[in-house]
């Protein structure tokens, strides 16, 4: 699974790391060069469309006899269908939230 980090937190850790302000052909200034040349290249890194991952539960819906294996997403309030012979689904296929519990720690319903 691809991991994705901030550019901006990138950006600031290696400015952390260079710029000292080196004499020209040192060792040092080799360093802010190569920091200078990582800075370019991130640059030029595209951006992908992620969005944070949302948790959410299910909960059963119990008013009458007749909603059994009915659930309603705990983040957009979808209501879905899912018979005791079906899996429960994993994600929300309304609003995509990943059904783990709230903090993401839940594994069922």
């Amino acid at each position: 699974m691809a991991e994705y980090i901030e550019r901006d937190k990138v950006y600031n850790m290696l400015n952390a790391l260079g710029g000292c302000g080196a004499e020209p052909e040192s060792w040092s200034d080799g360093w802010d060069k190569a920091i200078d040349t990582a800075i370019e290249e991130l640059d030029d890194i595209p951006a992908a469309d992620v969005r944070p991952e949302r948790h959410g539960e299910w909960n059963e819906l119990s008013l009458d006899d007749q909603d059994e294996g009915m659930y309603i997403c705990s983040k957009c309030k979808s209501i879905e269908f899912m018979p005791e012979e079906c899996d429960i689904y994993a994600y929300c296929p309304n609003c995509g939230a990943k059904m783990d519990g709230e903090d993401g720690e839940n594994n069922g319903v």
